[in-house]
């Protein structure tokens, strides 16, 4: 069951790189001279990605753990991730080569990825 939750995780990683990809060269096309917007967008959706590969890879380990143990793992790295969220939002506003605004969409990659894969698994059906 590991390996195939394992597999989902990196199909689901893979396919919200390929629309980061295909959203923000839309995004630069349409506002072309205006690039700050591509880039706060593709900012949000990579440290959206790798949160969620970490999150993956710390809910397989906390798992393996003992109640004690696994709870205070996972509290720890879910503030640290709430960290790493935070700063990339200081980040954005305070660096005038990115948008803010596009880089909070861009934090919502992964959620569209995983509804557009179920809503597209379930038309299949």
């Amino acid at each position: 069951m590991n390996k195939e939750n394992e597999k989902i995780e990196i199909s689901l990683a893979k396919k919200a790189l390929l629309l980061t990809g295909v959203v923000g060269i839309l995004i630069f096309l349409i506002f072309f001279p205006n690039y700050e917007k591509s880039l706060g967008f593709l900012l949000g959706a990579i440290v959206g990605i790798i949160n969620f590969i970490w999150m993956s890879k710390t809910i397989r380990k906390s798992v393996e753990m003992y109640e004690s143990q696994a709870k205070k793992y996972m509290m720890v790295h879910y503030i640290f991730r709430y960290v790493i969220y935070g700063l990339t939002f200081l980040f954005a506003i305070r660096n005038p080569l990115f948008d803010f605004i596009f880089t909070m969409i861009g934090f919502f990659i992964l959620k569209i990825t995983v509804l557009g894969v179920q809503l597209i698994g379930k038309k299949k059906l």
